[in-house]
């Protein structure tokens, strides 16, 4: 056989071979970029540790820089580089990558790109790179991709972690756990462990004032996600999708469920979509939680109807208004901000004129809607229609404008306070120095100063207590002493005490018991005794023995009658502080 030959006999095998391995090499990079680290999926064996990445590795072709891969537009050809790229580095060379991010030109995939680099941290040592995310400005898809890492590494440890960030924090990384691939009993766990340290007392306080439970963060969380499975199914009607979620037995489902239904109704079929929350029981009430944490029940129908009268507005204010005008109930003045809102964005002079139309019942809501609108465009001119209206309608809006002027000018929004109807101004100089102090505490004491009339500037003196003990409870009576005309500091410091007790009644008794006897301390302590009495009875009589006027003991044994009458019953104590009422009437 000639050599020729024999050596292309040879070369088949030899090329099948070749091809082989590179088909192999192939479906194992496909698989590796199509479940990059973090997924929702598991590990395949979750009992094997992880392989060390190496110490040395060389140097990445300058086509494989992370300048190079930044540059690269389209999002797989990016991933897929720069996951190779990130395949066995070590936590220094992610740290430097991060860092030289940084300095690469903006583009809006940057913040992708780190969020795979911090995939790869949290491999090599989640705790490391929750701490490098929260160091500078984070970003929510980052806190993400850290704890889905961890989860799947170390759920038990991720869990724990995340259940002690702060707020926003949290909100992303539970939104990562909550997601894992376990069963509802085992997400309902891990929420409730995710929601062990949040504040009990607000939660607990609600219950008992309204007798229904408030999910917390996770929890909340936790029933968006069961709803988004349970969403309306393809080919399914919205009829049979509505009875389906009017069927969920969990409340907090239902009534996510409830509204995101109606709401992809009214998408198509507004009229439908509120005729058919007819079925849902008038006194069924939902929970909502807003940003700053304040609790909130509210009727399930009319929230469900606000929101369908807010995104039918947007496509169509006219048929919203028809609507609210013919079928809105006793809730029109809440729905018909909503089109008026509207009609005012696209034509403030029609919003305007549209608003002799309205029933007159419905017109100061209506006025309010197009007034923000409006304030919020022009707000000069917003300040020009404004001085026009009648004081009812004024004393409603004002917050719309004080807002707004503040981030113009603090010094001019106290200006503006000082000069509107005085029937008004006294609440209003307060409010806007209440607002300025949440922002800049220096420049609101500052505009106090400022003021001119000493019974005004003594109302808002008295307004801002709250937050100076919040901020400083010695400071604030330190202010308060200090204060100028001396004639306000003793109604101050009095409210200061009062302030400080329902914040921290013990350090606020010490503060007072080491005051000199007389009409202030006097007068600090009835305050405090009956705020305090009801959560620590021996405080509030420790207060009582620091009161030596007859006039003030009789207050304050008031309170203490009370409480030591039904609250904590105790025959001897009533005895005790009943002589000092009987004592005052014969005075």
């Amino acid at each position: 056989m000639p050599v020729a030959e024999r050596e292309s006999k040879r070369a088949v095998p030899r090329v099948r071979l070749a091809l082989l391995v590179a088909l192999v090499a192939v479906a194992i990079a496909v698989v590796w970029m199509a479940v990059p680290w973090g997924t929702e999926t598991r590990l395949t064996d979750p009992e094997t540790p992880l392989p060390e990445p190496t110490a040395v590795r060389s140097e990445p072709t300058a086509e494989a820089t992370l300048a190079g891969i930044a540059a690269i537009r389209e999002d797989f050809g990016r991933n897929a580089a720069l996951y190779r790229l990130a395949n066995g580095a070590t936590r220094e060379q992610i740290e430097a990558w991060l860092a030289e991010l940084e300095t690469l030109p903006s583009t809006p995939h940057r913040y992708d790109i780190a969020r795979v680099l911090y995939i790869r941290f949290a491999v090599l040592d989640p705790e490391a790179a929750l701490d490098h995310a929260l160091q500078g400005a984070t970003r929510p898809v980052w806190l993400e991709a850290i704890f889905r890492t961890w989860a799947q590494l170390d759920p038990d440890a991720a869990t724990a972690r995340a259940s002690h960030l702060f707020p926003p924090a949290k909100a992303a990384a539970s939104q990562a756990l909550l997601q894992l691939d376990v069963s509802l009993t085992g997400l309902r766990s891990l929420a409730e462990r995710l929601d062990e340290t949040e504040h009990d007392d607000l939660y607990r306080v609600f219950e008992m004032s309204h007798g229904v439970s408030a999910p917390k963060p996770a929890a909340r969380r936790l029933a968006e996600l069961e709803a988004r499975r349970l969403t309306r199914r393809d080919g399914e009607s919205h009829v049979d999708a509505w009875n389906r979620a009017l069927g969920i037995e969990d409340p907090h489902v239902r009534h996510v469920l409830v509204e995101w239904t109606a709401l992809d109704w009214a998408s198509t079929d507004p009229w439908g979509a509120l005729a058919a929350l007819d079925s849902v029981p008038s006194d069924e009430m939902v929970v909502t939680v807003r940003l700053d944490d304040s609790i909130n029940l509210n009727s399930l129908q009319r929230r469900v109807r606000g929101r369908i009268v807010d995104q039918w507005s947007g496509d169509d204010p006219d048929a919203a208004l028809a609507w609210i005008l013919e079928r809105g109930g006793r809730s029109k003045g809440y729905y018909i901000q909503s089109p008026m809102i509207e009609f005012a964005r696209r034509s403030p002079d029609d919003a305007i004129t549209r608003l002799a139309a309205i029933p007159e019942s419905l017109r100061g809501s209506a006025t309010g809607a197009v007034l923000r609108t409006l304030a919020y465009r022009d707000l000069d001119r917003a300040l020009e229609w404004f001085s026009a209206l009648d004081i009812d309608v004024k004393a409603r809006h004002t917050w719309t404008l004080r807002r707004l002027l503040i981030e113009r000018s603090a010094e001019g929004a106290l200006g503006w306070a000082m000069s509107v109807d005085r029937r008004i101004r006294t609440r209003e100089v307060q409010s806007v120095l209440d607002d300025i102090h949440d922002v800049d505490r220096p420049e609101a004491l500052r505009l106090l100063r400022t003021i001119d009339d000493p019974a005004l500037q003594t109302a808002a003196a008295t307004s801002l207590v709250w937050n100076e003990v919040r901020h400083d409870a010695e400071q604030a009576l330190a202010w308060a002493e200090n204060f100028k005309p001396e004639s306000s500091r003793s109604e101050l410091v009095v409210d200061v005490f009062r302030a400080w007790s329902r914040r921290d009644p013990t350090s606020a008794y010490r503060a007072l018991s080491t005051r000199r006897a007389g009409p202030v301390r006097d007068r600090s302590a009835v305050t405090m005794v009956s705020d305090v009495v009801e959560h620590d009875a021996q405080l509030a009589e420790r207060l009582f023995d620091l009161i030596s006027s007859s006039e003030h003991q009789a207050k304050a044994a008031a309170s203490l009658v009370q409480h030591f009458s039904s609250v904590e019953p105790d025959a001897i104590k009533v005895v005790r502080y009943l002589k000092y009422l009987l004592e005052d009437d014969a005075d």
